[in-house]
């Protein structure tokens, strides 16, 4: 890969990242641990791309149920629920730096980013920079759909007193993503070009739509 590649590949993430940062109308969260967050996000590809190889629901077929289960229940729930755990690992439990809702916003953006960077870097690679210009308006945005719903569920269950609605908030903040991230998957394998140039298009919108809607409503949470 020359410079330019490389470019190509981190500058979406970048700016959509840089976005999110500033949107923070209260206190900002600490650099070091946006990097690192992002630096797991980037490293959880690699076991990601073990687990979608010997995961049981690993359909080889290509009818349209065997496509749903690949989109939902093997790369949309991993790569998810990867996610998933570097938030609760990591982030959940440290109160220093998750004080408000939309600490979670960021926390889980810069995660669900870094995995999207390192993915648009393996991509680059295999297919040129044409598809990380594409990938650009498509793939990156959904995976910072999929850490922005992530945060907002995990940050409302962090600041409820209510056991029950805090552990559904904490399902849900798995959840969506991952039914966000399948149905876009879904949209792409199934091939069809009624799909790909007409419904697909729409969803990425309304993903576009509903990721800036849930940063502008929280940025002072």
């Amino acid at each position: 890969m020359i410079l330019t590649d490389y470019l190509i590949a981190v500058i979406p993430s970048v700016v959509i990242l840089t976005y999110i940062y500033f949107r923070n109308l209260r206190s900002r969260e600490p650099v070091s641990v946006l990097f690192r967050m992002f630096l797991l996000g980037m490293l959880i590809t690699l076991p990601a791309a073990g687990l979608q190889n010997i995961w049981p629901i690993r359909p080889a077929g290509t009818t349209p149920w065997d496509l749903f289960l690949l989109s939902f229940l093997n790369v949309a729930l991993i790569e998810e629920s990867l996610k998933y755990i570097v938030f609760m690992r990591f982030i959940w439990s440290d109160l220093t730096h998750f004080h408000k809702l939309y600490d979670g916003i960021v926390y889980a953006a810069f995660i669900s980013l870094g995995f999207a960077t390192m993915e648009n870097i393996f991509y680059v690679m295999s297919f040129g920079s044409g598809t990380g210009v594409a990938r650009a308006f498509t793939a990156v945005p959904l995976h910072a759909v999929c850490g922005i719903f992530m945060g907002v569920y995990l940050g409302r269950a962090r600041f409820t007193r209510c056991v029950l609605v805090r552990g559904y908030r904490m399902i849900m903040g798995l959840l969506i993503p991952i039914v966000i991230h399948g149905l876009y998957n879904y949209v792409i394998f199934l091939r069809s070009p009624w799909l790909t140039f007409f419904v697909f298009p729409v969803l990425v919108v309304v993903y576009y739509f509903l990721g800036i809607r849930e940063i502008r409503d929280n940025a002072r949470r």
